[in-house]
């Protein structure tokens, strides 16, 4: 009798161990994911048309409203929209815009949320914000999507060819802040576009022709297409900005 109740208690306290660590589990899983909350994450499919000096874009963005409160609207910063007009330029030295003055930025096709056509507004006077029409209650996932053409040019800055390079960062919409009870963004300069982003996760598909090396943000991989073009595959996490370089001549270089 004595040895069966010694087995029946063990039985109990074996089991009482196994649904400690089973509730142990769920509640560091539950924890976890309230510390860590999963990050926004963009993907782009584009196209580079060289003949039009420009790039075809098809942007989808995986967004969280973690802004407390209902939204009926998303801003986004469109910052290569400071080239669309000589007097929203902000670089001011002829070293910069060494060719002078030519227009470049964003033009939209296409915005859709949760795969519906959405409506829509390019704001400002610079054409800096894309306000985009939804309906998200607080914690709400939803999907973005934006078809557009980005004009590159000739400068110094952020978007702009030397004739052998293009140099791309800030060239896709990114999403606004939300501080103090509103959608808040910077100048569109590089040093100053970092301060009110959140950090997100990439992936960016770019094809171009197979005489083009690229460089970008993150880890790439290539893909012949055999049609005479290459498809480059660029991912990274946890990141403020994607930025990339792709050129007839190989050159690197590293910042932090």
């Amino acid at each position: 009798m004595k040895k069966k109740l010694t087995r029946i208690l063990a039985l109990i306290l074996a089991g009482a161990l196994v649904l400690t660590t089973l509730v142990s589990i769920v509640v560091s899983a539950a924890y976890g994911e309230e510390a860590e909350p999963a990050r926004d994450s963009y993907a782009m499919e584009i196209q580079f048309l060289e003949d039009q000096q420009a790039l075809r874009v098809t942007q989808r963005l995986v967004f969280t409203n973690r802004t407390g409160t209902r939204l009926d609207r998303v801003m986004f910063a469109v910052y290569a929209n400071q080239f669309r007009r000589q007097s929203t330029v902000m670089y001011e030295d002829a070293e910069a815009l060494y060719a002078g003055y030519l227009p470049g930025g964003v033009e939209f096709f296409s915005v859709a949320v949760n795969g519906r056509q959405a409506e829509w507004a390019v704001q400002g006077d610079g054409e800096w914000y894309l306000r985009v029409k939804c309906d998200l209650a607080p914690e709400e996932r939803c999907e973005f999507t934006f078809v557009y053409d980005v004009l590159l040019t000739e400068n110094a800055g952020f978007l702009g060819t030397d004739g052998d390079s293009w140099r791309l960062s800030g060239f896709y919409p990114t999403l606004c802040v939300w501080e103090n009870g509103m959608w808040a963004a910077n100048d569109p300069l590089q040093q100053c576009r970092y301060t009110l982003t959140t950090p997100a996760d990439y992936t960016v598909r770019i094809t171009l022709p197979e005489r083009f090396e690229l460089a970008a943000t993150g880890e790439t991989t290539r893909e012949a297409m055999g049609d005479g073009t290459i498809q480059w595959t660029a991912s990274a996490q946890n990141l403020r900005e994607f930025s990339l370089i792709f050129s007839r001549t190989w050159r690197e270089k590293q910042e932090t």
